[in-house]
């Protein structure tokens, strides 16, 4: 596993969201990252604060060893943008993307 994101916490994210707002972005996209249960934890908790707190829409996405809840719920939390692949493309089921019939079937149930 190569590591090549970094754990943002909550103030550094609102920080950078607040700056595209301001720049004239249409959205606030933010990569951070999730190797633990407790960055995982902050992920989600981040996400809803500082979209609240914004006037654009948040995609806000995280990699790491932890990223797959967080990837899989971005379809029922509102993110404005989910990321999956074709389902031939989907060779490994730990994969931060999952295929899209497993993200429609998630869907599909709320």
């Amino acid at each position: 596993y190569d590591k090549k994101w970094t754990f943002l916490p909550c103030e550094e994210v609102l920080k950078i969201a607040l700056e595209h707002q301001s720049r004239g972005a249409d959205m606030a996209k933010i990569v951070t990252n999730a190797d633990t249960e407790e960055e995982l934890t902050e992920n989600f908790k981040t996400y809803f604060y500082v979209k609240e707190k914004l006037d654009i829409p948040l995609l806000f996405l995280c990699n790491g060893k932890k990223c797959i809840p967080h990837r899989l719920a971005g379809a029922l939390i509102g993110e404005p943008i989910v990321f999956t692949k074709e389902d031939s493309y989907v060779t490994d089921p730990k994969s931060a993307q999952q295929s899209i019939t497993v993200i429609k079937s998630l869907m599909d149930k709320f």
